[in-house]
């Protein structure tokens, strides 16, 4: 039933997909982690080209959920905290405030 078949992507539409080169489409296909059919002759270069329901496959796998960088439900890992620490500040942007306050005095 040739309806049912899916259009072949080539690497230059899977890299243009992907916002990546063509350079990396090849590496990401040797590791494995993305997968394509070699459509060259039999010891002929390898000529690939990826079915689409692959590369969604592989963009669901990639996606990842980022997380705070400083959650406020559990202490930081090693003992580290924002809180309590020897500069007394208590946010990021305190710490920040205090950081360019001493680099601009030193330069005086």
């Amino acid at each position: 039933m040739p309806g049912d078949i899916e259009k072949l992507l080539t690497p230059a539409e899977v890299a243009d997909m992907l916002s990546l080169s063509e350079r990396h489409l090849r590496s990401l296909t040797a590791e494995g982690s993305i997968a394509a059919i070699n459509i060259s002759l039999l010891g002929a270069r390898p000529r690939y080209r990826y079915e689409p329901s692959e590369v969604e496959d592989f963009k669901s796998r990639r996606k990842v959920v980022l997380q705070e960088v400083f959650p406020t439900s559990r202490p930081a890992s090693r003992g580290f905290s924002l809180r309590g620490a020897s500069t007394g500040a208590s946010s990021l942007e305190e710490i920040r405030a205090r950081l360019v306050a001493k680099r601009t005095a030193g330069k005086k």
